[in-house]
């Protein structure tokens, strides 16, 4: 649908999304998705639309919450079957 996507840590995400005039709210706010794969990423994750575990531990990691990187792209519309 032509959104615009940023993918940074949490502050740097917001001086960036500042800087070129992206924040907003509602429908004018980027969507920000963050990866993650320690429990270092946990508040990155927390605060992003769509948090996504990017680690090796799965069901048995800090970031089982979250869906999994395989999960994320079985399901995105470009994704092939």
């Amino acid at each position: 649908s032509g959104g615009k996507v940023l993918v940074l840590t949490i502050d740097p995400a917001r001086r960036l999304a500042k800087a070129l005039g992206l924040e907003g709210s509602g429908n004018d706010r980027p969507i920000l998705w963050a990866y993650g794969n320690s429990r270092g990423d946990l508040r990155l994750l927390n605060a992003a639309d769509h948090g996504v575990d990017a680690g090796r531990l799965g069901p048995v990691g800090r970031l089982r919450r979250f869906p999994r990187l395989a999960e994320v792209s079985r399901q995105s519309p470009g994704s092939q079957s």
